[in-house]
């Protein structure tokens, strides 16, 4: 029977006592005292891994720790226990920097592939299951403090023309068949936004909002392409889905710390990431081939969301690295996508 000599520490305490450890009869093992003999099962007690030529130690579940420096005896005695395998895989990697290293590239990896697959596919499940009834609560905040921070103002399109538009919105609507089978409540907005400029973006619940300087620059039909546009980004959930994938790691740690004021905090100020979220390049891309599809099969050209992309690009500057360093592709890469886009005479919707 391996029997090994070394420290008792009892919990709580630096002072230490003379002990021998060795295997119980009656399974887990013994420590021997002075003046008793403690036993613990398998279940209560952890052996710490191998580090070099440093002492061994095995801590107890009461807080006591076992140390001795005859680590030959304890390599013998640790080769018999039952719940080793993890330590001695841990004791491998510190010895052999080889394996440490691999190991170290392969958790890298996997974080990579993680990043770059795993929180996509979770956020376009949960993106699917989140209820209508958090949608447009989500969505109505967001509007709540872009209107308090004076981002979005009253309107000052006439009322002709957003009658006129909102008539373009809804049979669009209606021919794409949008509202036949979700939840969503579809709703079109117009904002006076001095500090956006000419824009349009979509909310989760269905509202889609277009700032008046978009309105006076484009015609009805260029509008049509946008708000196809927006449609899209509500149908595939990309606002949902980049929220989660913009704060997924967040949230990740949050919940795995089991830190609950932090995942009430994430959840408050869900509106404020909503207001500032930005789309990906595969989002926008997204976006516009589903944008051309529909235009096509509503008998109109898909170079109008092109047009329309031109006018919203007006006095930007295209920089060499746009499609790498930003949140959008760039309108070269969009006009090239408009063109792949393009359904031909068999692919249109009879």
């Amino acid at each position: 029977m391996t029997a090994i000599n070394g420290k008792f520490f009892a919990s709580g305490s630096s002072d230490s006592c003379l002990a021998i450890l060795s295997f119980a009869e009656e399974g887990g093992i013994s420590v021997e005292l002075e003046d008793r003999i403690q036993v613990y099962s398998e279940s209560y007690f952890e052996v710490e891994p191998e580090l070099g030529r440093t002492p061994r130690i095995i801590r107890f579940n009461d807080g006591s720790l076992f140390e001795t420096t005859d680590l030959d005896a304890f390599k013998s005695f640790e080769s018999q226990l039952k719940h080793k395998p993890f330590i001695a895989w841990v004791g491998l990697l510190e010895r052999n920097w080889r394996t440490a290293t691999a190991s170290v590239v392969a958790v890298g990896v996997f974080c990579v592939l993680f990043f770059m697959y795993g929180i996509p596919a979770i956020a376009m499940h949960v993106a699917g299951v989140v209820p209508q009834s958090l949608r447009v609560k989500m969505s109505e905040d967001t509007m709540r403090l872009m209107s308090k921070t004076k981002v979005l103002e009253a309107s000052e399109i006439d009322s002709e023309r957003r009658d006129t538009l909102e008539k373009v919105f809804f049979d669009a609507i209606e021919e794409g068949g949008f509202s036949r089978d979700t939840d969503f409540e579809y709703k079109l907005s117009f904002r006076n936004a001095p500090f956006i400029g000419k824009n349009a973006f979509a909310l989760p619940s269905g509202e889609i909002v277009f700032t008046d300087d978009l309105v006076e620059a484009c015609s009805d039909e260029q509008i049509l392409s946008i708000m196809l546009h927006e449609i899209a980004h509500v149908e595939l959930q990309h606002g949902i889905r980049s929220l989660i994938q913009n704060s997924g790691i967040i949230i990740i740690i949050t919940l795995a710390i089991g830190d609950a004021n932090g995942v009430s905090n994430l959840v408050s100020s869900l509106p404020t990431l909503l207001a500032e979220s930005h789309y990906s390049q595969k989002f926008e891309i997204e976006a516009d081939s589903f944008s051309c599809r529909q235009l096509q099969n509503s008998g109109y050209s898909p170079d109008l969301l092109g047009d329309s992309l031109k006018i919203l690009h007006e006095g930007a500057i295209e920089m060499p690295l746009e499609d790498l360093l930003s949140t959008h592709p760039s309108l070269k890469a969009r006009l090239a996508n408009i063109e792949k886009s393009k359904l031909s005479r068999s692919e249109l919707r009879n």
